[in-house]
Order: C-alpha cells, then sequence, then structure tokens
C-alpha cells in the first residue's frame, strides 16, 4: 500500500473530512465491507492509516510489529485482546503494544485513524 504523502518532505496539511468522505463512497467498503487508506508515511518506520468499515463489519485477530494507536473519527468501534474489549466512539483513543493479537467490530460503521510504529507489513 503506497502512502499518499511522504512526510519527509516538510508540512503537510490534511482534510480528515475529505478523507474520510473518500473512503466512505469507495467501492471497496461497499464490495469488502472495509476500505483503508495509507495517508502518510515517513521512512517505513511511522505510517497513519485511515479505515472504514462498513456496519457490522470485522476485521479478524491481527497484530503488528510496533505500537500503534486507534482513535475513533466517526461511529462505533470494538476492539478486543484475548479476554479484554474496548468500546470507542469519536474521540476516543487506544494505544495498542507491539505485537498484541488484537481483532476489531462495529455495530453501526465506523472510520478510524490508525498510527502504527515499525516497518512491517499491514494486513488490512
Amino acid at each position: 500500500m503506497n502512502a499518499v504523502y511522504d512526510i519527509t518532505t516538510g508540512i503537510i496539511p490534511l482534510r480528515l473530512d475529505d478523507e474520510v468522505d473518500a473512503l466512505l463512497h469507495s467501492d471497496s467498503l461497499e464490495k469488502n465491507g472495509r476500505s483503508a487508506r495509507l495517508l502518510l508515511e515517513h521512512g517505513g518506520e511511522l505510517r497513519l492509516l485511515m479505515v472504514a468499515l462498513a456496519p457490522g463489519a470485522s476485521m479478524l485477530e491481527h497484530s503488528v510489529d510496533g505500537p500503534a494507536l486507534v482513535q475513533a473519527i466517526r461511529g462505533d468501534l470494538i476492539l478486543r485482546a484475548g479476554p479484554d474489549a474496548w468500546a470507542l466512539q469519536p474521540g476516543e483513543l487506544l494505544s495498542i503494544a507491539a505485537g498484541l493479537d488484537h481483532s476489531v467490530e462495529t455495530v453501526g460503521g465506523c472510520v478510524i485513524l490508525v498510527v502504527v510504529q515499525g516497518s512491517g507489513e499491514l494486513h488490512l
């Protein structure tokens, strides 16, 4: 997945509402129940992604090589790790330790921002 912008080139403004609209109107969301876009990348070591999930969609258990931050932008999200679960609403943020297996699901659909540190492969 290629980033929209490489942040080693200076200051880059983003209009998150425009990115949200693009994901919510994408063919991928309609066909697969999810759509993702790598917005920013800094030398492969720091990445900012936006992910949209359709109502009732989920992402199976997975992990990332580095620590991650997940922020709800729109809708609802439930993140599960082992026996624990956290419900996120817009404006709420979770920190996830490197290598921690987790899954996500939504009831009414959601858009999230994900910041990932590390150069491991992303499976979205």
